[in-house]
């Protein structure tokens, strides 16, 4: 079954009525769709309690962004219907964020932060999150969980919105991900910026695969000197 999907303008008026009515019909929500949201919302009540107990961190913010990215990523990919094609449909995950799970994006964000609904797509709150898993995955939902644990939110942000212009090499980021663990938690925000600014203006001229060395070498070189 494929997921329904809306024109941007439509999105725009479901947006304004949840600010209105700050209300989810759930007898108005897709089969399909609704399987996901029966899912966040108990997943995303759970998370909020253990976020408490800062395990991850000291931000319970990220704790809920971390676990909640590692559920909706886990549940997405065992559903027959969901495949590559939405993973980079932005008009998907808007429909998601705004007429799927608006409660708890607004709850996660203030309401009127339309960015993580749908006016900035990097942005929309579960592409976020899921994309965030996606382009860290380590094989199993432990070693991910071990290599970003000691993360902040703003990791999140420099990874996930930066597009390329020769689109998205998993594999790459993945390395730079894990290759942050070597960095002290205390000093990986600046330089972790510093190594995402680098790689962006390395892709301009250089293709990781074929660096010598190859990814490894090429993530070593990301690194070096920061």
């Amino acid at each position: 079954m494929a997921y329904r999907t809306v024109s941007l303008a439509e999105i725009k008026k479901q947006y304004n009525k949840y600010v209105e009515s700050l209300h989810v019909d759930s007898a108005l929500i897709d089969e399909n769709y609704l399987k996901i949201r029966n899912f966040c919302l108990k997943e995303y009540n759970e998370i909020k309690e253990l976020a408490k107990s800062k395990t991850y961190g000291n931000s319970e913010k990220y704790t809920i962004d971390l676990l909640l990215g590692i559920k909706l990523y886990e549940f997405l990919n065992q559903q027959e219907s969901f495949n590559a094609k939405y993973e980079s449909n932005y008009s998907f995950w808007r429909y998601l964020a705004t007429i799927v799970i608006p409660d708890i994006v607004s709850d996660r964000w203030k309401i009127d932060k339309s960015a993580h609904f749908f006016s900035k797509p990097t942005a929309i709150y579960p592409f976020q999150i899921y994309w965030y898993i996606k382009l860290s995955w380590q094989g199993t939902i432990e070693e991910t969980i071990e290599i970003l644990k000691d993360n902040q939110e703003d990791h999140i942000l420099q990874l996930v919105d930066r597009p390329s212009s020769i689109g998205v090499n998993v594999d790459l980021y993945r390395k730079i991900m894990k290759k942050l663990t070597t960095i002290n938690p205390k000093e990986r925000k600046n330089k972790f910026r510093i190594v995402m600014m680098k790689n962006t203006s390395k892709l301009v001229n250089i293709r990781p695969e074929i660096y010598p060395g190859g990814l490894d070498a090429y993530v070593d070189m990301l690194y070096a000197n920061i």
